[in-house]
Parts: C-alpha cells; sequence; structure tokens
C-alpha cells in the first residue's frame, strides 16, 4: 500500500531558459505572516520583471501564481509540480529519520516529562507533521538549485532560524548569494498573535475555571462510573464505527462498560445493557487555563539548540538541519499547557472508572493518546480499533497502544516491516462497514431509485464531493461527467459542507445534474447508482464493496493517502479529458474487477458481516486477561 503515486512530470527547464534566480516563498508555515512575505515577494517580483539579467522561478509552499500578481512573465512553481515518486520517499525517510533523533534520540531530553508521560512522544505526530512540511520545501528547492545553475537565492520566510536552514542547504549546493528575508516585526507578531488569541479565548477559559465538570466529569450525571471498559470517541466517524459495536457490547456478560463521547453535545447518559453511553459536552479542544508554565523550560530547550544540539538529515545531495528552535516555540509555548490540562482531564475520567481496558479509535493525536499514555502509567493496557485508512509512510509506522484492531492486513504488514510486533495486532474488519455488508446482499437499486427520485433506467454516475474542493473544481469533474452522452449526474455533497454551496453550479448544470445534498444514506445512494467519480473518498471503497465501479479524478495527480488507482481499485483521471473517457469506459463494462475487491479487503479486511462481533470479543478477550493477569499480581501495560 502506497501513497507516494507519482505526481506531474516534474519542472524541467530547457537550456535557454533555466533559471538563474530562486525566489522561494514559505506562505504555510504562518497564517499570520503570510501577508506580509506576500507583500514582500511581490515587491522583489515587480523590482526584477522585465529585466533581461535573471530567468527567475518563484517557489511557493502553501500558495499559489494567484498570490504573485507581479510575477509577469516568471514562472511559478509549487512543489508538487516537481517531486517524483523517489524525491517523496527521500521525504519520508527524512521525516522518520530526523523525528526519530528529534523525539527517541539526542534530542529527547529537550521536551519535559509530566507525571510519566514525555511530551515528545505525545507530540509525535506533531513533530513529524512540521518535519515533513519543512522537508517538502527544501527537497522542492533542492532538485530547482540540483537541475539549474541559480546564482542567487531569495528566501522569504516568518521564522530566522527556518530561513538559516534553508540558507545553509542552498550554500552547501554552490550558491553563495542567498539572503533571507523575515518580516520586521516577526518577533512582535508571534507574541502580539499568541496574546490576541489568549484574548480571544478568555470567555472559554472564564467558562472553564467556572464549570464544576473540568474537574468532577461525571458530576451530575446519572451514571455508574465503574467500569470493566471505558471507550473513548472523540469524532462522529469514531462515535459512528463504535455505534456499530454497540449492539454486541450492550449483551456483553463483560459489563459495566463505559463509552465516552468528547464534543459539543449537550451532557447525558444513555443505556444499553451493559453499555452506557456518556456524553461529558466538553469540547474536543479547549484553551488551557493557565498558561506559562513551561516558559522556563522553553527557554533553556531554545539555548541547548542554539548553541550545542543540530538535528540533520539527508536531502539530495546535503546534509539539511532541522529548524529545531521554531520547533520548539510551537511546542513550549502554543502546545504544552493545553495538553497537560487534557492528560490531567484524561486521569480525572480514569480515576472515577478504574477500567481493566481502555480502548480508543485514535491513539495519534494527542487527545485520544492523553487516555492511552495516562493508561500505561497506571499499568491499563489499551485497544485502538482502527477508524480510517491509512499510508504506507513513517506516519504509520508505530502505535501507541498495547494492542491495534486493525481493518485488514495491510496495516499489520506495514507495521511489522518497520518493528512493531505482530502479536500487538488483530484483523477485525471495519464494524461501519457491516451494515454496507447486508445492503451489498439486498440492495434493490429500483427500489432505492424510486426512494430518492432518480431516474430509473438512466445511467446514473454520483459525484462524491470532498469539504477541501471548490465549487469551480467540482465543476470541471461535473462537466467531464456529463460529456459522456445520456448520462445523469448524482452530485452528492459532503456532510461537513455549506448546504448552499453547489445550488448554483447545478442550476448551471441543467436538468440532467440531481443535486442530492448530504442527508441521503451515501451507502444507499451508491446502490442506486452504475458508477462512483471521487477525487480521493473513502467512498470509493464502499462504493467497490457494493459492486460499482469507481473512477478518481485527481487532476494533478497529488499524493493521496492511499492510490487506489495503484492498487487497481478505481480507473485514474487526470484531467477532464481522462475522466470523460473513463466514465465511459466503466459505465460500457459495469463492473468490478476481481483485483479491485482484493484490494479493498486486504485494506478494510472481511466483508462478511461479522466486523462488530469480533471487534466485541476481542475487547472481551482483552478485558478478561488483563483482569487475570492483574488477580496473578503481573502488569499489564
Amino acid at each position: 500500500m502506497s501513497s507516494t503515486a507519482p505526481l506531474l512530470t516534474p519542472f524541467a527547464p530547457q537550456t535557454d531558459s533555466s533559471i538563474d534566480r530562486l525566489i522561494i516563498v514559505d506562505l504555510g508555515s504562518s497564517s499570520a505572516a503570510a501577508p506580509s512575505l506576500r507583500r514582500s515577494a511581490n515587491r522583489l517580483l515587480r523590482s526584477i520583471r522585465g529585466s533581461a539579467q535573471a530567468s527567475a522561478a518563484v517557489l511557493v509552499q502553501g500558495g499559489g501564481s494567484s498570490d504573485f500578481p507581479e510575477r509577469g512573465d516568471t514562472r511559478v512553481l509549487q512543489p508538487a509540480d516537481l517531486l517524483r515518486t523517489e524525491e517523496i520517499a527521500e521525504i519520508w525517510s527524512f521525516m522518520e529519520d530526523t523525528t526519530a533523533k528529534l523525539v527517541h534520540g539526542e534530542g529527547h531530553d529537550l521536551f519535559p516529562t509530566v507525571d510519566g508521560v514525555h511530551l515528545g512522544e505525545l507530540n509525535l505526530v506533531t513533530v513529524q507533521m512540521f518535519v515533513h512540511s519543512f522537508a517538502t520545501l527544501a527537497r522542492a528547492s533542492a532538485t530547482l538549485l540540483e537541475q539549474n545553475d541559480v546564482r542567487r537565492v531569495d528566501v522569504f520566510v516568518n521564522d530566522e532560524t527556518r530561513g538559516a536552514a534553508i540558507e545553509e542547504m542552498a550554500r552547501a549546493l554552490g550558491v553563495s548569494d542567498v539572503h533571507t528575508w523575515v518580516p520586521v516585526l516577526a518577533r512582535v507578531i508571534r507574541p502580539l498573535g499568541r496574546a490576541l488569541l489568549r484574548w480571544r479565548e478568555r470567555r472559554e477559559v472564564r467558562a472553564l475555571r467556572r464549570d464544576a465538570n473540568v474537574n468532577a466529569p461525571f458530576s451530575n450525571l446519572d451514571v455508574d462510573t465503574t467500569s470493566r471498559v471505558l471507550i473513548m470517541s472523540e469524532s462522529t466517524p469514531i462515535a459512528q464505527m463504535f455505534a456499530a459495536v454497540e449492539p454486541q457490547l450492550a449483551k456483553s456478560s463483560y459489563g459495566p462498560m463505559v463509552q465516552v463521547q468528547l464534543g459539543p453535545q449537550p451532557r447525558s447518559v444513555r443505556r444499553n445493557g451493559a453499555l452506557s453511553v456518556v456524553n461529558l459536552g466538553r469540547p474536543l479542544v479547549v484553551p488551557a487555563m493557565r498558561k506559562g508554565r513551561f516558559r522556563d523550560a522553553w527557554r533553556r530547550a531554545r539555548a541547548i539548540a542554539h548553541e550545542s544540539l543540530s538535528v540533520k538529515g539527508q536531502l539530495g545531495r546535503v546534509q539539511v538541519r532541522i529548524p529545531l528552535e521554531q520547533l520548539l516555540d510551537l511546542a513550549f509555548l502554543q502546545l504544552f499547557d493545553q495538553q497537560v490540562e487534557q492528560l490531567e482531564y484524561a486521569q480525572r475520567i480514569l480515576d472515577e472508572t478504574r477500567p481493566s481496558l481502555v480502548v480508543v479509535g485514535n491513539d495519534r493525536w494527542w487527545v485520544g493518546q492523553s487516555f492511552v499514555q495516562r493508561a500505561r502509567v497506571m499499568g491499563i493496557p489499551s485497544l485502538c480499533v482502527q477508524d480510517g485508512l491509512a499510508a504506507d509512510n513513517a506516519h504509520w509506522w508505530w502505535i501507541t497502544t498495547d494492542h491495534w484492531a486493525a481493518c485488514g492486513d495491510a496495516i499489520p504488514r506495514q507495521m511489522q516491516a518497520h518493528g512493531v510486533p505482530a502479536e500487538r495486532f488483530h484483523v477485525t474488519g471495519q464494524p461501519r462497514y457491516d451494515a454496507l455488508c447486508a445492503l451489498r446482499r439486498n440492495a434493490d437499486a429500483t427500489a432505492l431509485r424510486t426512494k430518492y427520485d432518480l431516474p430509473q433506467g438512466a445511467r446514473c454516475v454520483l459525484l462524491a464531493t470532498q469539504p477541501h474542493q471548490s465549487p469551480a473544481f467540482v465543476q470541471r469533474i461535473a462537466d467531464a461527467v456529463l460529456a459522456t452522452p445520456d448520462v445523469e449526474l448524482l452530485l452528492r455533497q459532503h456532510p461537513a459542507e455549506e448546504e448552499q454551496k453547489y445550488v448554483a453550479m447545478a442550476r448551471e448544470l441543467g436538468e440532467r445534474c440531481h443535486l442530492l445534498g448530504s442527508s441521503g444514506n451515501i451507502f444507499e445512494l451508491i446502490a442506486a447508482s452504475d458508477a462512483l467519480v471521487t477525487e480521493f473518498s473513502t467512498v470509493a471503497l464502499e462504493a467497490v464493496i457494493l459492486g460499482k465501479p469507481v473512477v478518481t479524478a485527481n487532476f494533478g495527480d497529488v499524493p493521496t493517502i492511499v492510490s487506489f488507482a495503484e492498487l487497481g481499485i478505481a480507473v485514474p483521471a487526470r484531467d477532464e479529458r481522462e475522466l470523460t473517457r473513463a466514465v465511459t469506459r466503466v459505465l460500457a463494462t459495469g463492473a468490478v474487477e476481481p483485483k479491485a475487491e482484493r484490494a479493498v479487503i486486504d485494506l478494510i479486511g472481511p466483508l462478511d458481516g461479522q466486523s462488530s462481533a469480533r471487534v466485541a470479543r476481542l475487547i472481551e478477550s482483552l478485558t478478561a486477561d488483563a483482569e487475570s493477569r492483574r488477580e496473578r499480581g503481573e502488569r499489564v501495560s
């Protein structure tokens, strides 16, 4: 399983248009500094526009051509325009290597340990994302410098250490004329930005300080908190997954069990047999009630990073240094106070419930991982039930829970290849798809088209949108689908999108476009259709399960979590013409190829409708094992 799908053909300038001046603009690492960086870069572009002395290019991260109205004939490139598959793999390797050094190696002592929880390990995903973002910009810059005789580099960044790291790399690649520009008020803007954020949070902080439920999460709720199993749910998809398992847990003899739902829902308790589902009325992420507890530790860590610690990794032909001080600013000044209070909140819940097993749906992000880490300190074993897809890259080569309920064989296989013991994995399938398996056996397309008022007898193509897409992008897809003769387009928007987002576009497309909104059951809509088109949504998997062919409209061929095209799950289309041809082709065949179903099963496990039962049995088995070992005086986590 791979997420490193080939990108656009890398920019390969001809001899007569070779770049001799490179302008690097990092708009992605700071939304506050981006306007100032944009203005300054455009000022430079205006000064060199029309000059015969230089053939310049702009490399921008977190933006595009529209950010540079002064560009004239200067080419504007993004990392995705440059990086080949092998270079993307190089970035992942760099991220894995340097992150290990930062969190587990020479950088380990920079991060504090609070009540037995190392905050570097709690933030492993954050560190990985920071390093990956920087490495992507650095590798794309190195690609241009290696392929061209660049004489001058101008770097526009929001942080001095980030700029210095890129400048060092450029000089190592032979460019002596390098200039780094950081907003004059950067050192003022960042503290002011943090102060402004704190001012905006003041009402929420005051409310938290007055809220007795912060210190007593279950107060005034009619629930017996003593439980053998504590299930933590932190998002709607995770709640839906555990809801699929609920009927099995409700009749379990291993109760009582408590499922805690974090989020803005009103405080409530719902009992179902052995299981109590509790909404605590606490938002997923809340601001820290007390700031500044790590300020002295931050100063010490920054001094060490500045004076004696340099974490480097290989990118291209040179060793590249991580802008460590910028990472420390992010962690110590923006995250740690908030995360310590989350750890304290997790501890209060664990103190009240005293479970034999903790179950989560996400063991990576610090909200859910807080419960895993506190449980480990208390000697309570933990289980993560896989919620979504996972790519074969360094983000997914580690787990924090003692056990993992994997959907299919793909995740255990890739993690075992990177040293995670096989005995920690249990293949269960995806509980949410049990209902889909039932529909797979019993779907009546004619009845479903009647239910949703869809045209009978027509060839219907379902287009499933995603929140990041613009109406203009969706219209490009819709126009290409409707270029196929005698096709009706069923436009199903994502539940997270605004209701009116596609109304004007659908009206313009005419009567062959049916705007379905987001309320209809997506499984039933797939079953009522003849084919599915999406960019890279997991709806593609659901379509294959229901026997519907899939086309992925990945215009630009940007990397995705899992490449459905590489796995044979979908027919890829990189532009409108390819999409029209692909839709025509899949409608003509009307079938899912066997290799597509095999690939889906490898990702999400057996399609027998018994995944919920397997997850429930696993929870019971791990609970019994933990209690047995505790009775024998053995440590269980």
